[in-house]
């Protein structure tokens, strides 16, 4: 789990070209937690995995960023995959 964590960290730091954490604002957690959904379409628990890490991030170690609060809150849109179809089977 923690190899996890910090993977995410790595990865949410470079995608904000190495700016440390406390610098970046919500807008761009947004926009990393969407790159994920939009561009790198990855899995819904996937997406949950990295709000964790962030928030256990911004909780533990920055106060700029409030997750409970309405001026600050931090939504992002989810991966849905595509359902696929089923084969048809064909007698």
């Amino acid at each position: 789990m923690e190899q996890t964590y910090v993977h995410w960290l790595k990865r949410f730091i470079h995608f904000h070209k190495l700016r440390p954490p406390r610098e970046v604002g919500v807008a761009k957690v947004k926009s990393f937690l969407n790159s994920l959904s939009v561009n790198r379409h990855c899995s819904v628990n996937t997406q949950r995995i990295v709000l964790n890490v962030l928030v256990c991030l911004y909780k533990r170690f920055y106060f700029n960023i409030r997750f409970s609060q309405k001026s600050n809150t931090v939504t992002f849109q989810l991966f849905r995959a595509r359902k696929r179809l089923e084969p048809s089977s064909q007698s």
